[in-house]
């Protein structure tokens, strides 16, 4: 009998439409049925559970503890450090100087990221720190606007990109500092086997601290229609929009919302949905496909240069 899974976007920490933790090995109920969660209803029809490092404090059970989704998958799973010559175009985002999600740096006036990262943010509380493997120090810029693609859906993680525009065009990129070209061919990472990298900041297991160091972990594209299959009914795959990816014993989780999935040095997806267990077998990592929203992308930053 399938295991009840609930999902999760990998961060977001403005939306709470359910508790912070979840059973798990319960079988699927019927559509109508509820289960209970450490005295707290759940409904599939709600399977997205926003969970951050900014929710880590707020309301915490102690007879949950050992289920908290925060405390135990707030992190890239298996992931090993980030060596100084790489990912140096991957940011951190803080709202009010506290980290919650990653992103991609594609020019020298913006960032791109996950619209689940930035949803209802407000401009004057959101940082970008660069040029930094540790996301508690290294130069930080003030954003000027975020663009969140006009067809987002929190409730499917449908169109689930975004970009931010710097307040100031940072300095002509220096030896430290790079920026990630977009991959433009959108049926890259919807076959199976290619290796892909992740990376991001989080907490590096059960009750461990969040890692201070940036993390990266190699993982297989899986077929996207495989990938549909897997989620079923428990999660609307679009085969167009998104990519998933999977390894045993690795995956992306809890904040590693907005950072980069790449292949080679073009960067093909942006963290999205996950598994509550962060194991990605069973359910792979979703990621939003950039180059199926290329269009936008160019669009946009053209507007508002």
């Amino acid at each position: 009998m399938k295991s009840l899974v609930l999902y999760l976007y990998l961060n977001n920490p403005w939306h709470r439409s359910g508790p912070l933790s979840a059973k798990h090995n319960l079988p699927i109920p019927d559509e109508n049925d509820w289960y209970g969660d450490c005295g707290h209803e759940t409904s599939l029809h709600q399977p997205f559970f926003p969970m951050t490092e900014l929710e880590a404090t707020i309301n915490s059970n102690e007879s949950c503890h050992s289920l908290n989704a925060i405390d135990d998958y707030h992190r890239i799973v298996n992931g090993q450090t980030v060596h100084s010559s790489r990912r140096l175009f991957q940011i951190a985002l803080l709202n009010r100087q506290k980290f919650f999600c990653g992103g991609s740096l594609i020019s020298r006036r913006f960032v791109i990221t996950a619209a689940h990262c930035v949803h209802r943010i407000s401009i004057k509380d959101l940082k970008i720190r660069y040029a930094t493997k540790r996301y508690e120090s290294g130069p930080t810029m003030v954003a000027h606007s975020v663009f969140k693609h006009p067809d987002y859906s929190p409730k499917t993680s449908e169109n689930d990109i975004a970009l931010i525009r710097l307040a100031y065009p940072l300095p002509k990129i220096p030896f430290f500092l790079d920026r990630i070209s977009i991959n433009q061919n959108k049926s890259i990472g919807l076959k199976s086997n290619e290796t892909v990298i992740v990376s991001g900041w989080g907490r590096t297991g059960r009750f461990k601290p969040i890692s201070k160091n940036l993390l990266m972990a190699s993982l297989k594209t899986v077929d996207i229609e495989e990938c549909k299959n897997k989620w079923d009914k428990m999660f609307k795959v679009n085969t167009q929009s998104m990519i998933c990816a999977a390894e045993a014993e690795r995956s992306a989780c809890n904040g590693d919302s907005g950072g980069p999935l790449t292949l080679g040095n073009k960067l093909i997806g942006i963290v999205s949905v996950g598994s509550s267990n962060c194991l990605s077998l069973e359910l792979p990592n979703i990621y939003t496909n950039v180059a199926y929203f290329n269009e936008w992308i160019m669009n946009t930053i053209k507007n508002n240069s």
